[in-house]
């Protein structure tokens, strides 16, 4: 009994006819019948059959004629494949293998100089097998009938000297067999080929003349980090040096190579180091630039360990220097990177211990700005201010002290010891340089929050 899908039938009466009216049959199964005979023009009009098997039947479809293409299999192991548009070379043996559902196509030592046609096929996948010929080149895909379609080509026993970029290889092809030609180079373009991505294709290339020179690093590259795709690769030999090509080292097959990349990398570690050298004599100056220009802030910017004090910076100064102060405070906080800045007078309570007053503002202070001026050496409190900031400075071993040298001093006595050796072992910043500015803002607090843009109210706490 046939249907629009499949057929089977167990008796051969009127089996000629029954087909004509079933326009939609695509698989008909004629498996186990007593069947001997057909006549050719038995399936000539149902176009849409693609599939007849015949098992165990005394009938083997050679003289079917079919103005389509189909596959009849009359045993368990492999099938015919029948075209009207394609017959097997006369040198060939075509068959269809079952388990891997390919044409195979074999003409080996048919003394071939050109590829036999193929069918243009959708049913079946193409497997070509042309070693031991007289093949030179392949030909380009689009030219050749059927080639597109091949997924496993053997060219093994050949004449072929390259295998060019891959562009004349089909686009489903698998399995590329090239042992035993002339190949003595493969391309790098080849290699780029195999390394596209979704390209899987295996090869054979033991016994070709590889010169593994300079050009074969590609390939060596190549098989090392995938040595599944290379079948033989055990059996790919190295002629001159007599070692396989997996074995082989760079320097062995371009000793240029070694050199060009000794090279690099001693330019790269003579560029490191004066790039270090660079940085170790201009850190600071490097720095204080980057941090003007909002440039790498997350490299300058200090950790918040004092997000918990509240004054970025307390300026200690004698009254008699309140000039400095009133050009000071509009930079510092109304500038590109605000600070909340203490002034004794301006922030301290009124009638508070001045000693308890000190102790406190410069603890709450990441930074004490110290206004060095001979009216500072004169002043008494401002002295002590100083010693505290210096204890501090000591106690936490980090420096919290930016020192301003207002005027020229006059002379040095009456100067506290610990301010003598603070100014001979640290440097200062002095009114009046180019870069004054540049260098008072990178020393001031580096946060992070301001530095992302979100300004801070600067000003005074009341």
């Amino acid at each position: 009994m046939a249907t629009p899908n499949a057929a089977i039938c167990k008796s051969n009466t009127g089996i000629n006819k029954i087909f004509e009216p079933l326009v939609s049959l695509n698989i008909l199964r004629l498996n186990k019948n007593s069947l001997t005979a057909l006549s050719p023009q038995v399936f000539e009009n149902v176009i849409s059959l693609n599939y007849i098997e015949m098992v165990n039947t005394q009938f083997y479809g050679a003289t079917l004629n079919m103005s389509y293409e189909a596959v009849v299999c009359t045993n368990d192991e492999s099938c015919q494949y029948k075209s009207a548009d394609w017959q097997c070379n006369k040198r060939c043996i075509c068959w269809v293998q079952r388990n891997i559902a390919s044409l195979i196509v074999d003409c080996r030592g048919t003394d071939l100089k050109e590829l036999p046609l193929l069918p243009h096929t959708t049913l079946v996948q193409t497997v070509l097998k042309v070693g031991n010929n007289s093949l030179s080149e392949l030909p380009v895909v689009g030219e050749h009938p059927g080639y597109a379609n091949v997924s496993g080509l053997f060219l093994s026993d050949n004449k072929l000297t390259n295998l060019g970029s891959g562009d004349q290889l089909p686009d489903n092809l698998t399995h590329l067999d090239v042992s035993r030609n002339s190949i003595s180079a493969i391309s790098e373009q080849f290699v780029e080929f195999l390394q596209m991505e979704n390209n899987t294709m295996t090869l054979a290339l033991s016994g070709n003349p590889l010169a593994c020179d300079c050009d074969a690093l590609a390939l060596l590259f190549f098989v090392r980090s995938n040595p599944q795709r290379v079948k033989d690769i055990g059996d790919v030999m190295c002629p001159r040096q007599k070692k396989p090509l997996q074995q082989m080292e760079a320097f062995e097959l371009c000793p240029s190579y070694v050199l060009l990349v000794s090279c690099v990398i001693g330019g790269l570690v003579i560029v490191a180091c004066l790039i270090t050298v660079f940085y170790l004599m201009f850190q600071k100056e490097l720095k204080i630039w980057l941090y003007n220009n909002n440039l790498c802030l997350w490299w300058v910017s200090e950790e918040e360990l004092d997000k918990d004090k509240t004054y970025d910076a307390f300026i200690s100064y004698s009254h008699k220097d309140e000039e400095l102060i009133s050009k000071l405070l509009p930079k510092l906080e109304s500038g590109p990177h605000p600070f909340r800045i203490c002034l004794h007078d301006r922030d301290w309570l009124v009638g508070d211990c001045i000693p308890e007053q000190i102790v406190r503002t410069v603890d709450d202070s990441k930074r004490v700005i110290i206004v060095l001026s001979q009216h500072f050496i004169d002043s008494v409190w401002a002295r002590m201010e100083f010693r505290i900031a210096y204890q501090a400075t000591l106690q936490d071993k980090r420096k919290r002290i930016i020192i301003i040298l207002y005027k020229e001093l006059e002379h040095m006595n009456g100067i506290d010891s610990e301010l003598k050796a603070y100014l001979k072992l640290n440097t200062y910043l002095k009114w009046g340089d180019p870069l004054f500015w540049s260098k008072l803002c990178y020393a001031m607090p580096h946060n992070r929050r301001v530095l992302k843009g979100q300004k801070k109210h600067a000003g005074p706490l009341i």
